[in-house]
């Protein structure tokens, strides 16, 4: 009960309206949800609430009622039994009985296709708070003229590295280095539960960010090897293993 009326923790995301990818869906779906809250919390109160004579304000949960609607399996076309002046409510209630699996696939075809990618791009130490190496890297990478432009700006590369160092970022980074996915086989409360407790909008913002500092760090390494070509150096193996050590230590000096 208590979960019906809490406020959502944070603004919803609102991904443009002509995104047709799974994650966008998933959020379309998560402000429909949203959407039918007033009327849900409405219908819910009406079916187990406690109102002094023709009131409207509610007083109190009768708890038999609540056990009772629990114990109960659902009857077929039990959104259908809501009133029309409930209209959201019954829209909602549609939607999580009638079309909970199209959802489930949503979330899985939104999470499957990033978790796995995201992954190795933390790295193999699974250390989360990586904004800071990354920037002193990019930083050196820059004042050695070796910064990729036809990747980013390095200023792009700051905004990344800016978007992996919220609280938001790491700590949806630590989820899906443990994340395990629902069994198919597990109930539809639980495969939900598994889902959904990943932040859709989080992990977008976190494969892109990511994806585009795996893309600059190659680029890196193409400028590098350009540069020492043009130089006529000798071993160029060699003397790349050697700048990328000294960018390295650069790194761990600015961590430390």
């Amino acid at each position: 009960m208590t979960d019906y009326h809490a406020a959502l923790p944070k603004p919803l995301w609102a991904p443009d309206q002509s995104d047709t990818s799974p994650p966008a869906q998933v959020a379309l779906a998560a402000a429909r949800a949203a959407g039918s809250r007033a009327d849900v919390q409405r219908l819910l109160a009406e079916a187990v609430g406690c109102f002094q004579g023709t009131g409207a304000t509610l007083h109190a949960v009768d708890p038999r009622r609540v056990k009772g609607a629990w114990r109960k399996a659902l009857p077929e076309s039990a959104s259908s039994q809501i009133k029309s002046e409930h209209g959201h409510a019954r829209a909602a209630a549609d939607e999580m009985l009638s079309r909970i699996e199209s959802l489930l696939t949503r979330y899985r075809n939104a999470a499957e296709a990033l978790v796995p990618a995201i992954k190795p791009l933390i790295g193999e130490d699974r250390d989360v708070n990586i904004g800071p190496s990354l920037l002193v890297q990019i930083e050196q990478a820059k004042n050695a003229g070796c910064f990729p432009q036809s990747v980013c700006s390095s200023s792009d590369a700051r905004t990344a590295i800016g978007q992996l160092d919220t609280a938001e970022a790491k700590g949806l980074m630590r989820q899906v280095l443990w994340f395990e996915t629902p069994a198919a086989t597990a109930s539809v409360e639980t495969r939900l539960a598994g889902w959904s407790s990943l932040d859709v909008e989080q992990l977008v913002k976190v494969h892109r960010a990511l994806t585009l500092l795996d893309r600059v760090f190659h680029g890196i390494e193409r400028e590098i090897d350009a540069k020492l070509l043009a130089s006529g150096g000798g071993d160029i193996g060699a003397m790349v293993a050697a700048l990328q050590q000294d960018l390295e230590a650069i790194s761990q000096e600015g961590a430390a």
